[in-house]
């Protein structure tokens, strides 16, 4: 199994170019030869979740259906661990690293995502800060665009709106928080 970091952390450009080409990871402008993982993926719990046997790590099929700003991302994921969704209370946003694993070299339904997951999130955002980056005064968040399949560092997450995958480590047990 491939482990990928779970924790936030700041990122620069440059050590998120670093982590892609690490990885083998495909982003058309960062590292366009990148093929990625060769993933497993399993729809459990009726398809509302996909698990990844490469990474361990289980994501919501499909996500939140309106595009939405951080702070209101935040308060989805919330909301998702206080109902216990699909008998778990610990979910969360992904970091960049675990978000660029699910981008694909090749497009499938308009988007360089793996069709088992809904094609309607196809802006989201991550956990992970910029380094040294302020807009307004604010911190921006590292994004991922599988239009363009390319992930980004812009005041989208945080200004205008993007659309939110929840994901979790499957090490954890039902109910709990790690």
């Amino acid at each position: 199994m491939i482990k990928l970091r779970s924790e936030p952390t700041d990122l620069s450009k440059s050590d998120a170019a670093e982590m892609i080409r690490k990885f083998g990871f495909f982003d058309g402008l960062l590292n366009p030869a990148g093929l990625g993982f060769k993933h497993k993926y399993k729809a459990i719990n009726f398809g509302l979740i996909i698990f990844d046997e490469t990474t361990g790590l289980m994501w919501q099929q499909s996500g939140f259906k309106n595009l939405i700003k951080f702070e209101k991302a935040e308060d989805y994921i919330d909301n998702l661990n206080q109902v216990t969704f699909v008998g778990y209370s610990d979910w969360r946003l992904p970091t960049l690293e675990e978000a660029m694993s699910l981008m694909e070299p090749v497009k499938s339904n308009n988007l360089y995502i793996n069709p088992v997951f809904d094609n309607t999130q196809y802006l989201i955002c991550t956990s992970d800060l910029v380094l040294d980056e302020l807009v307004l005064g604010e911190r921006l968040h590292w994004g991922l665009d599988f239009v363009d399949g390319s992930c980004y560092n812009s005041s989208i997450c945080n200004f205008i709106s993007t659309d939110v995958r929840a994901v979790r480590s499957s090490q954890s047990s039902p109910g709990k928080n790690n």
